[in-house]
């Protein structure tokens, strides 16, 4: 089942005959993952909306192309996008903070932190812009790669923590964030 709303399946649309133009609308329904009937509607409604115009290649053939307000709409939406990415690596990072502050505050130095590489990069970078001298931190992908003598384990990652070890604790990054 596809959850997107109707705007954000018009903008994936207006990407991807950015992509290919020249592409069949079974082609564009494969690539947004929606029914041939659905890409036919949103086809129709941004040719409507003035973003899009057909174009006959020959009597089975079809070129949409975007017009000067279709490629205007597609860098406004893009802005937007980008605008709220920020915002949300904003919260992520102060998330992050917060969480490993307290556990400083509380005496904590030397931690590990189980999480994919793109996770791993942004809390690094949360933390490299607090000052918490004598801080150790650890980066691991995988719980299993975390040694025995690991005392605080930060989570923030998909993989589910496993039970934790006798004086070992798992202290959750991002599970308690409000991403909206």
């Amino acid at each position: 089942m596809n959850t997107d709303t109707l705007p954000s399946q018009e903008y994936r649309l207006i990407q991807a005959l950015e992509r290919r133009p020249e592409g069949s609308q079974r082609a564009l329904s494969l690539d947004l993952g929606v029914s041939l009937g659905m890409t036919n509607i949103l086809l129709k409604r941004l040719a409507k909306k003035g973003l899009v115009k057909a174009q006959k290649l020959d009597w089975n053939r079809t070129r949409y192309l975007l017009t000067y307000k279709g490629a205007a709409e597609k860098t406004r939406k893009s802005y937007s996008y980008a605008l709220y990415a920020w915002s949300q690596a904003r919260k992520i990072t102060r998330a992050v903070q917060e969480t490993v502050i307290g556990e400083y505050r509380n005496g904590a130095r030397r931690a590990a932190v189980v999480a994919w590489p793109e996770t791993a990069m942004i809390i690094r970078g949360a933390l490299a812009e607090k000052d918490m001298p004598g801080l150790s931190v650890e980066y691991y992908e995988e719980f299993r790669l975390v040694p025995a003598h690991a005392d605080l384990v930060f989570a923030a990652t998909g993989e589910p923590a496993p039970a934790p070890l006798a004086g070992r604790r798992i202290v959750p990054l991002l599970e308690k964030m409000d991403l909206e």
